[in-house]
This record gives structure tokens, C-alpha cells and sequence, in this order.
């Protein structure tokens, strides 16, 4: 059994005025993000455009709430990285990715996913993990020491998984997370994160959790086409990949990829 955490909106929106300072490396002067970089809004744009999509229904999780509302632009930006590390590491961090992942968001063409075309997107889905906290801005998950780890050294952390499924439907710019209660072996609860995110014809999903345990103990999750479905980047494996995987999602796959931790054993 799983149970989301909720959070206060009021307390929600005081945490967000009285925080003012870098979620990666404390310092001061705060930017705005966008959760969808440039590079892939028109690129998702260029993409619906050509099929004659002008208007969109975004999906983003704000406040353990799914909020739902239209969208020409898909822009959808939050106040977290200093413009130092806004600049610097993740600008550096976009331009590694791009030259690939760029193909895989639109046309959607066949990638040879390599040890470093593993670890590039895997470390850009962390990235966007943990800028999107400040979405909703209850207790974030990951630590403000993971963070600052991650932006001196961009390691994954230890206990975190990233996949990339195939994305073929009407929400080219969907995002939604959950903070979860994970019910493990003996009736141990550790938490748990995950992000469902999709930029085009490209889903990803990050999940993380707290307190492994035993050798080989399995994480509960909901039964699905999971392995013809997704492909693991994260922790990197020790074969190359070619991605698309099997499997092309539809809303209703991208609906049971969102929930899949979170509702397993109820």
C-alpha cells in the first residue's frame, strides 16, 4: 500500500515567498526555469504545428493536484536555480543533451543509445526532478546536500532509477509527480519520489526512494507492459540500447505510467 503526501496551499505559496535562495547552490538572485527548455518547446511546437495542432491541454502537477489548462506556447517556468548555475552547469548540461535527445523529441527517429547516451539524459532527468520540486514547493524530496552534490559532481544518486518510453498522443507537454509512502518488506515505509514527464514523442520517468533494503528486494509497482515498454538509462547497464522500445504509449499508457508506484498494493 502507498499513500501520497499532501501539502497546505497556504503554506505552500509562504514557503515559496520566504524562499529566496538557489535550490542547487544556496546563493542568491533566483531565475526563472523553464521546465520544458527552449530547444524543446519549439521543437514540440515545429512538431504539432505540422499536424495542425495550435492549442494544447497541459498537464502539471502543482500542489499534489494535477492542474489542467490550455496552452499555445506550453511555457511553464519556476523559480529555483541562481542564474550562476541557471548559466553555467545546466546551460552545459542542455548542450549535451540536445545533439541527440533533440532527434528522439522530434521526428522521433531510432537512437543507438550508448553508455554516454545513457548517462547524458539520465543526469537531464535528474536535473529537471529536482528543479520541478519547486513546482508545488511542499517538502522536497531530494535533499538540499543531494542537491549540491549533484550540481558540483552531476552524479545520479544512489537508489534512483530513470527510464524512456515512446510517446504517441496529445499531451506533448505533460508532468506530473507524486512524493509517496512506500510500504517495503516488515511493513517498513521509506519515501519515495517520482516524475513522469513527456516532451513530444519522448516520455521519461525518474523514481527514487529512501532506505534499500535487502539484496535483490523487489520495489512494489503496479503490473503493466513495462518491459516492452520502457527502457532503463539509469543506473547506466552494460549493453547498448536502441530506443524506441517494443511498446508505443497512448494517454491511457501515459495515465498508468504516472501512478504506477503510487498505487501499487492498494
Amino acid at each position: 500500500m502507498m499513500t501520497s503526501q499532501r501539502s497546505n496551499c497556504e503554506d505552500m505559496l509562504n514557503r515559496v515567498e520566504q524562499d529566496n535562495t538557489c535550490g542547487f547552490c544556496g546563493g542568491p538572485g533566483l531565475t526563472k526555469e523553464h521546465v520544458w527548455p527552449d530547444w524543446l518547446l519549439k521543437l514540440i511546437l515545429e512538431s504539432r504545428d505540422s499536424a495542425g495542432q495550435k492549442t494544447f491541454t497541459m498537464e502539471v502537477e502543482n500542489a499534489a493536484r494535477t492542474k489542467r489548462f490550455a496552452s499555445t506556447t506550453l511555457e511553464s517556468t519556476v523559480r529555483m536555480p541562481c542564474a550562476k548555475c541557471n548559466n553555467g552547469w545546466m546551460s552545459a548540461l542542455e548542450g549535451d543533451v540536445k545533439p541527440f535527445m533533440a532527434g528522439m523529441v522530434f521526428p522521433g527517429e531510432k537512437t543507438i543509445l550508448t553508455h554516454e547516451r545513457q548517462s547524458v539524459p539520465a543526469r537531464w532527468a535528474v536535473k529537471t526532478a529536482m528543479v520541478f520540486e519547486w513546482v508545488a514547493k511542499p517538502e522536497p524530496y531530494f535533499t538540499a546536500d543531494e542537491r549540491s552534490k549533484f550540481r558540483t559532481f552531476q552524479q545520479v544518486p544512489s537508489n534512483l532509477r530513470v527510464w524512456l518510453g515512446y510517446y504517441d498522443a496529445m499531451q506533448p507537454a505533460h508532468a506530473i509527480q507524486h512524493r509517496i509512502g512506500l510500504v517495503r518488506g516488515n511493513g517498513r515505509v521509506s519515501q519515495a519520489y517520482s516524475l513522469t514527464l513527456t516532451a513530444n514523442f519522448l516520455v521519461m520517468q525518474v523514481f527514487a526512494y529512501r532506505n534499500p533494503g535487502p539484496p535483490g528486494e523487489q520495489i512494489p509497482v503496479t503490473p503493466g507492459p513495462w518491459k516492452d515498454a520502457l527502457l532503463r538509462i539509469s543506473p547506466v547497464g552494460d549493453d547498448l540500447m536502441m530506443w524506441p522500445p517494443k511498446l508505443t504509449m497512448d494517454n491511457k499508457g501515459l495515465e498508468m505510467l504516472d501512478s504506477r508506484f503510487v498505487r501499487s498494493g492498494k
